[in-house]
Formats: structure tokens, C-alpha cells, sequence
């Protein structure tokens, strides 16, 4: 399974409808809007339909940020999945994620992250694709790339593929089962 993931456009509407648009050129099987202004979300979706076709028409989860005026509203802060077998939490803010969701789910879908990630630890890993838009950098520091990530869950554990909002492929990072207990090991 391909799982598409974006974050943080704050504002940038034009770098998600690239990123949306490089993540349905990877032939994702749903994608993953992990928070920080769902109008963003819903203006890129808004373009992409008028230009045709989306492909990523309903398949994608939305989670609501603590500045989000969507969340006041109803719309969901975490949202709880099953992906191939494996409970899924996705949050905006990874301090959101409660004893429970850590305990519980194995993968943990989370924005809030300046760079890409997917972080093994014990049976979970972690994931973040990084940011939609050019964050600000300090001076005599080199910059992360706008970003977006497509994660594979397969029986031998998850490949995360960062990802440009080109389409150029950034890096790569494994986490594969080790078998007893679901350890992972990260590579």
C-alpha cells in the first residue's frame, strides 16, 4: 500500500497542488493532509478538480492543527485508521498523541516536523513528510526543501520516499520488521 503524505502549506495553496500533484503521479492509495490550515487543503483539491480528473478525489484524510479554524468546528484534531492491518494515528502536532495512541497504534502520522522522517522505535515508527512550504531559516543555515513524502507499508516493514515538490526523489529511509514482537530496525 502507497500512502501519500503533506503538511504544513501554511497559506502556500500553489506548493500543495504541486505537492498533491507529485503524490498522485506516485499512484498513491490515499493521501494524508496532516494539518496546518485545512482551507489550503480544500482550495488545492478546489483547483485540481476544475483542471479534470482527480485522482485523489475522496481519498484524502484531513487532521485539523490547534490553529486551525476548522477544528472549533468539528473537524478532527487525530484520526485513527487501519492501514494493511496496522492502527494508524495521525495528529498535526506529535505532542497531541496521548499514552494510549503510542501504546496502541504502530504507525504514527505526524506534520509539525521541519524535516522528513520515519523513526523507528521499539514495534512503532514514526513518520513525517516535512513541510509543504519553504520554511524561514536563520542565516549561515542551508534550508530544507519544501517537501511532501509517499510512505510503502509492505510484509517486510515501510519505505518512506521523500519527495520535491518537482517530483525529484530527496531520499530514502527504511524501517523494516525484525520479526518477534514486531521490532523495527531502521536503516
Amino acid at each position: 500500500m502507497r500512502i501519500g503524505l503533506a503538511s504544513d502549506s501554511d497559506g502556500d495553496v500553489g506548493a500543495l497542488v504541486r505537492a498533491l500533484d507529485v503524490l498522485a503521479r506516485a499512484g498513491v492509495d490515499r493521501a494524508f493532509f496532516l494539518g496546518r490550515r485545512l482551507a489550503d487543503l480544500e482550495a488545492a483539491l478546489a483547483r485540481r478538480a476544475a483542471a479534470g480528473p482527480d485522482p485523489l478525489a475522496g481519498r484524502v484524510v484531513r487532521v485539523a492543527s490547534r490553529a486551525d479554524p476548522e477544528r472549533a468546528a468539528g473537524a478532527p484534531a487525530k484520526v485513527i485508521d487501519l492501514l494493511e492491518g496496522l492502527l494508524c494515528c495521525a495528529v498535526h502536532d506529535k505532542a497531541e498523541l496521548t499514552r494510549d495512541d503510542i501504546e496502541n497504534a504502530t504507525l504514527l502520522l505526524h506534520g509539525r516536523a521541519a524535516r522528513a522522517a520515519l523513526v523507528g522505535i521499539g514495534p512503532r515508527c514514526f513518520v513525517a513528510p516535512g513541510r509543504v512550504r519553504a520554511a524561514a531559516v536563520a542565516p549561515g543555515t542551508s534550508p530544507e526543501p519544501p517537501s511532501c513524502a509517499v510512505l510503502e507499508i509492505g510484509p517486510d516493514g515501510f519505505a518512506l520516499t521523500v519527495l520535491g515538490l518537482d517530483g525529484a526523489e530527496l531520499r530514502r529511509e527504511r524501517a523494516a520488521a525484525t520479526g518477534g514482537g514486531g521490532r523495527l530496525s531502521v536503516r
